[in-house]
């Protein structure tokens, strides 16, 4: 069975500004393979769904400092996103992939598989993201009563 990790896997407060990010890691098959997400709202915030291999398993929660947030979200908006056509179809969705979802502040968003060799520079922000889950400091995720329950 497949295993994709979406953004309702994450624990979102009512009426939430729209994240910056989503970053879901899954490159392989089978019981070895690391498949692990990222949100990184734009309060800072970043919480971590490891599911399992070389990533730490359960949910996480970490922050980053506002300057670290629009330097990614220049970096995102530099990469073009929007101006590339998703290349995340639905036939897509049934193969092990990592994606990279982009969200402007008013919500809309656009998702691109990582690997896609007509889109280098989307590919170039797979390193960063993966080094970016390497260097924050995670605190397990405690559970608030505002949040919607978690979906497993």
């Amino acid at each position: 069975m497949i295993r994709l990790l979406p953004l309702l896997l994450f624990s979102l407060p009512a009426f939430a500004q729209a994240p910056l990010l989503l970053y879901n890691y899954q490159h392989c098959e089978g019981e070895d393979c690391t498949i692990y997400s990222i949100l990184v709202q734009r309060d800072g915030a970043v919480q971590l769904h490891g599911d399992r291999g070389q990533v730490r398993k359960g949910r996480f929660e970490a922050s980053l400092p506002m300057d670290s947030i629009q330097a990614w979200d220049q970096l995102l908006d530099q990469a073009g996103l929007f101006d590339k056509e998703s290349n995340y179809a639905h036939i897509e969705r049934m193969t092990r992939a990592s994606y990279l979802e982009y969200f402007t502040e008013q919500g809309h968003s656009i998702r691109h598989r990582i690997i896609n060799v007509e889109s280098p520079e989307i590919d170039a922000l797979e390193p960063r993201l993966q080094a970016l889950v390497e260097q924050l400091d995670w605190k397990p995720k405690v559970k608030s009563e505002d949040e919607t329950p978690y979906k497993d």
